[in-house]
């Protein structure tokens, strides 16, 4: 059963469920933010993104790619990446974060591609 958090996950993160393995949250960085010329890092978690704005994403020694709302991103943990900004309105998006032996077990972590997506309808 999820459980209600609510709460800050830093400056532009929001946790607000967490369940057995998984916290469900939202991401909001706007157009603008110093975040945007540095190196990010997705944390020690798998993360399952759904964006909500347009965003070039990439990890951090590859090129960053538009992703847009009818894709799924998914990065393995501990993973560095870049973004650039495409809409006026930022990176938006929602996501899950995935403990690790639970990623395995859903075969979310590739070993190969630490930044990949996947259509989404």
């Amino acid at each position: 059963m999820a459980r209600v958090l609510d709460r800050a996950a830093g400056k532009h993160a929001r946790h607000e469920f967490a369940g057995s393995g998984y916290i469900l949250g939202r991401f909001r960085c706007p157009a603008g933010d110093a975040r945007w010329s540095a190196l990010d890092w997705i944390g020690e978690w798998p993360h399952v993104v759904l964006p909500e704005t347009p965003v070039r994403i990439g990890p951090a020694d590859g090129r960053a790619e538009l992703r847009t709302v009818n894709e799924v991103v998914v990065y393995d943990g501990d993973t560095h990446y870049r973004r650039v900004a495409v809409s006026t309105e930022g990176d938006r998006c929602a996501f899950i974060a995935v403990e690790p032996a639970l990623a395995d077990e859903l075969a979310l972590t590739s070993g190969r591609f630490r930044v990949r997506h996947a259509p989404a309808d």
